[in-house]
C-alpha cells in the first residue's frame, strides 16, 4: 500500500508540475514589434506637406519612439530624414514636413519602435508643387505673386537713365500707389534703366559705386513675415550684391534673381507675370528701408 501511494503521489506531482508549467507558458505573452500604418500626406504644398501614421498595436511593450521617415528614394528608414512624434501613444499621428524641395518626389513611411525593435509601416509617395514664382532663402521657398514697376524720375543726363525701383510681392502683401500693408515677403529693388517707362530687358548687376548706368541697381531688400502696417517683425535683409536678369514677352515679364545679403547667404529666385506701372508711387517702399 505505501508504494502505491507513493506513486499515486509522484503521479499527482508530475500533472501539477505540468498543468503549472502550461498554465505559465499561458499567461506570457509573446512580444511582438509594433503594428502599424501610414498615412496618405495632406495638405501637400511647394515645400511642406503632413504626413503620419496609426500605431494599432504595440506588440505587448510600450512603445519608446514613433514618427516618420522620408526620402527621395524608395523604402526609408531611420538612416534617412525622420521626424518623432513627442507622443508614444497607440492611435493616429500626423506631422508636418517643411523645407521640401519644389517638384520633386518623396517617399515616407511611419514608424514605431518597442524593446523588440523597430517597424515600418507601408509605404506612400507624395510630390511636392511647383510655384511659378518664388525666391529661395536657406532651404526654403517663398511664393511671389504680384510685380510692380515704381517710377522715380530721371537720374542721369547723358545718357539718361531713370530710377524704376522693382517691387515683387507675397499674395498676401496688399501693394498699390500708396503705402503697401499686410504680413508676407517683399523683394526691392532700387534699379536703373534706359527707358523711363520700363525695365529694358538685359542683366541688371549691383553697383556699388551707385552710378545710376543703365542695367544696374544700387540697393535691394528681402523682407521674409515682415508686418508692412508696422515695418517690423520678420527677417529684413539689405541686398549688397549680384544680378536680376529681366526678359519680356509681350506684357509676361522673367525675372531671374541671383543675389548675396548682407549676412554672406544667397537669395535666388524666378518670377513669370506681368508687372504694373506706378507713375506716381506716394510712400511706397522707399519708406521702407532699413535705417
Amino acid at each position: 500500500m505505501k508504494i502505491i501511494s507513493i506513486k499515486k503521489t509522484v503521479f499527482y506531482f508530475s500533472l501539477l508540475t505540468i498543468l503549472v508549467a502550461t498554465g505559465c507558458s499561458k499567461d506570457k505573452e509573446e512580444v511582438l514589434t509594433p503594428a502599424l500604418t501610414t498615412l496618405v500626406p495632406t495638405d501637400i504644398a511647394h515645400s511642406s506637406a503632413t504626413v503620419g501614421g496609426n500605431i494599432t498595436a504595440d506588440g505587448g511593450a510600450g512603445i519608446t519612439a514613433m514618427g516618420v521617415v522620408w526620402g527621395t528614394n524608395p523604402n526609408p528608414d531611420l538612416n534617412d530624414s525622420f521626424m518623432a512624434s513627442e507622443n508614444n501613444v497607440l492611435g493616429i499621428f500626423n506631422l508636418t514636413l517643411t523645407g521640401l524641395d519644389m517638384n520633386t518626389t518623396y517617399y515616407v513611411r511611419a514608424y514605431a519602435t518597442n524593446s523588440q525593435g523597430t517597424e515600418y509601416g507601408n509605404e506612400v509617395s507624395f510630390k511636392t508643387l511647383v510655384l511659378s514664382s518664388y525666391f529661395n532663402y536657406e532651404g526654403n521657398s517663398y511664393e511671389l505673386d504680384k510685380g510692380f514697376i515704381e517710377y522715380y524720375g530721371q537720374i542721369n543726363e547723358n545718357p539718361a537713365t531713370y530710377n524704376l525701383d522693382l517691387v515683387l510681392v507675397s499674395p498676401d502683401i496688399n501693394f498699390s500707389d500708396e503705402e503697401p500693408s499686410g504680413i508676407g515677403h517683399v523683394l526691392y529693388f532700387q534699379m536703373f534703366s534706359s527707358s523711363m517707362t520700363d525695365l529694358v530687358p538685359g542683366t541688371y548687376s549691383y553697383d556699388v559705386l551707385a552710378t545710376y548706368n543703365a542695367n544696374t541697381f544700387d540697393f535691394g531688400l528681402t523682407y521674409i513675415d515682415i508686418n508692412l502696417d508696422t515695418g517690423s517683425g520678420g527677417q529684413q535683409m539689405e541686398i549688397e550684391g549680384g544680378t536680376v536678369k529681366i526678359e519680356k514677352s509681350g506684357q509676361t515679364y522673367e525675372i531671374t534673381i541671383d543675389c548675396t545679403l548682407d549676412n554672406g547667404k544667397k537669395v535666388t529666385g524666378y518670377y513669370k507675370n506681368s508687372l504694373i506701372f506706378i507713375a506716381d508711387p506716394g510712400k511706397s517702399t522707399k519708406a521702407l528701408k532699413i535705417n
